[in-house]
């Protein structure tokens, strides 16, 4: 990440901020992962957010703020920044836009309600960036997130960003394609 930002601002194609990384990957006794994402929301949210703009010169703003994450974080991701748009104005998905294996009915998930309105999302967010490798297994997930976008026209929305990495898989080769994409069109 430090050196896929520092050519990001040295080619001049992006502006400084601060990255801060959480590790969301909550594990239960048993060593199998978490699906409640309400642990991980409130370290970053309430806690992360706390600390870093108490220690560091920071724009407080939602326009300043951004979320991202890759696989399982991607899902993080989307999770609390569709739940917090007076926090968050661009989210960043490096895989899954929608949670996985779970029921994805809007009842189910109301931090989705915010992709019902096109209009609506275009203003609580600048940037919802969505990108996966072109091999990637879980390809089936990303069509099933497209379709689901366009339901409610935010695909066509210039706010989206869609990227498809030819020839990647679900590997960090396809994320660092991902993050010095994303890093040149956040906070713009």
């Amino acid at each position: 990440l430090p050196y896929i930002l520092d050519n990001v601002l040295a080619e001049g194609k992006g502006v400084p901020f601060i990255a801060v990384l959480n590790n969301g990957l909550v594990r239960g006794p048993d060593d199998r992962d978490i699906d409640d994402f309400t642990g991980i929301e409130g370290v970053i949210t309430r806690d992360c957010r706390n600390l870093v703009e108490s220690k560091y010169r920071t724009k407080t703003d939602k326009w300043s703020r951004a979320i991202a994450g890759l696989s399982y974080g991607s899902m993080q991701a989307c999770y609390i920044g569709f739940r917090h748009p007076e926090l968050f104005g661009s989210v960043g998905s490096f895989t899954y836009l929608r949670r996985r294996n779970i029921d994805n009915t809007y009842a189910a998930n109301p931090h989705l309600n915010i992709l019902r309105d096109a209009e609506k999302f275009q203003k609580h967010y600048k940037l919802l960036f969505r990108s996966m490798g072109g091999e990637e297994r879980h390809m089936n997930e990303f069509l099933e997130d497209d379709a689901f976008l366009a339901e409610s026209g935010i695909d066509v929305l210039d706010s989206h960003v869609r990227r498809i990495y030819p020839g990647q898989t679900h590997t960090w080769n396809c994320w660092r394609r991902a993050l010095y994409d994303f890093a040149q069109m956040v906070f713009r």
